[in-house]
């Protein structure tokens, strides 16, 4: 076995859950089962390394090009870990790679992956004393909204309307979630209270979190530090983009289910060959920016019935 190849066992070793894609020079390659998937998903063409018993498959897509594959692959549910050259190459020397950057459903920054004008959420549920506490936040736009509920209908039919692109939780969230939505279970090692509450005072800079809205023994706690930190895994890097935190509540707004949004026609024509001109959502757009148009559809699906709140968004 090559040094080059145990390079990649070891970093494979380290991502099983993922397809590796390792740069060497101006592709990125898969190998073995990570490379017969891709080559199946993305019409490539599968080679090989090697002679004989000894030859692995292999299919590479060209670093300039990995945009233009990526929204493929997670459309088909596919976790990808990116493997980059960490240091300038010496001749005669094997070049250093580590994962640079872990990419799912929920944490897609990079715009031309992203559909425009809309929100690209990822969310996470606890459950703890017959209760719901949801936190959901879209790490290109740096938004973190919460709520919780008693009523599981009540955290489908929110996540529903978000289109939610990735949904972790706890163990027990994720028991009673998964016949109703598809949930990434984490580690327990996320939900640790103690541990959360601290990381919080840590990323908020601040020695009380009772500024954000939330107490100290709040599960919100979890919900909330889970995501972050999962975006900061999967990122590489601090989210500190995301500065505020917006509690929902749902007595400001009207609730609106899934078959109503979709029977009103408010974002997706019913016909689904129909033309998407033909929705509530067209006929009022008017915005001129990507986040005016996230910021409307929010508000769509959202229709406020706080005086309060009404009044102010006309101010």
């Amino acid at each position: 076995m090559t040094p080059m190849q145990e390079q990649y066992n070891k970093l494979k070793q380290q991502h099983q859950d993922a397809v590796l894609l390792f740069r060497l020079g101006d592709f990125y390659e898969a190998f073995n089962e990570d490379a017969e998937l891709i080559s199946e998903i993305l019409g490539l063409t599968l080679t090989g390394r090697g002679k004989g018993e000894k030859r692995i498959p292999m299919a590479g897509i060209p670093h300039h090009a990995l945009n233009n594959y990526v929204p493929k692959l997670v459309e088909a549910g596919i976790k990808i870990a990116i493997a980059d050259q960490v240091e300038e190459a010496v001749q005669g020397q094997l070049v250093d790679r580590q994962v640079t950057k872990l990419i799912t459903s929920g944490t897609i920054t990079d715009d031309s992956s992203l559909k425009a004008g809309v929100n690209n959420y990822i969310a996470s549920v606890v459950f703890r004393d017959n209760n719901f506490y949801v936190a959901f936040a879209d790490i290109t736009t740096g938004s973190l909204s919460i709520f919780e509920t008693k009523s599981v209908n009540n955290v489908a039919r929110e996540l529903n309307k978000l289109e939610v692109s990735e949904l972790l939780s706890d163990s027990l969230a994720g028991n009673i979630l998964q016949n109703k939505l598809k949930v990434n279970i984490l580690e327990k090692e996320y939900f640790n209270l103690k541990d959360n509450l601290a990381y919080l005072k840590n990323y908020f800079e601040t020695e009380t979190i009772k500024g954000l809205g939330i107490s100290d023994e709040s599960q919100f706690v979890n919900a909330i530090a889970s995501l972050l930190r999962y975006g900061e895994h999967t990122q590489r890097k601090s989210l500190n983009h995301i500065t505020k935190i917006e509690k929902k509540n749902f007595s400001d707004y009207m609730q609106l289910d899934e078959s109503t949004i979709a029977n009103l026609e408010l974002l997706y024509p019913i016909q689904t060959s129909g033309d998407l001109k033909a929705t509530v959502f067209a006929m009022i757009n008017k915005t001129l920016t990507a986040m005016g148009q996230r910021m409307l559809r929010y508000w769509l699906v959202n229709p406020l019935i706080n005086s309060e709140k009404l009044q102010a968004r006309l101010d």
